[in-house]
């Protein structure tokens, strides 16, 4: 998303939109240059704009992928969502 007033939360509903919808460029949009991709606590899955996109053109490839958010935290320009991920 490059609207620079945009509120954090809402460019995170904008990728999981773009993730449910398998949409690459979409999905991409969202993510820095240097932005690194974990898996929480703190195991790091993708750094890198590039290594995420290789990462999430495999994923996208799944007929039965969803991203389900069950609960979002937004504090300042922090945003938090606790999904699951049916695959």
């Amino acid at each position: 998303m490059n609207d620079k007033t945009a509120r954090p939360q809402d460019v995170v509903q904008q990728q999981l939109d773009a993730y449910n919808a398998r949409d690459i460029e979409a999905f991409m949009a969202c993510w820095a240059d240097d932005a690194q991709y974990y898996e929480h606590p703190d195991t790091l899955l993708a750094s890198g704009k590039a290594a995420i996109r290789e990462r999430h053109l495999v994923h996208f490839q799944e007929p039965s992928l969803y991203g389900e958010r069950i609960k979002r935290m937004a504090v300042g320009n922090m945003v938090v969502d606790q999904e699951v991920v049916t695959r």
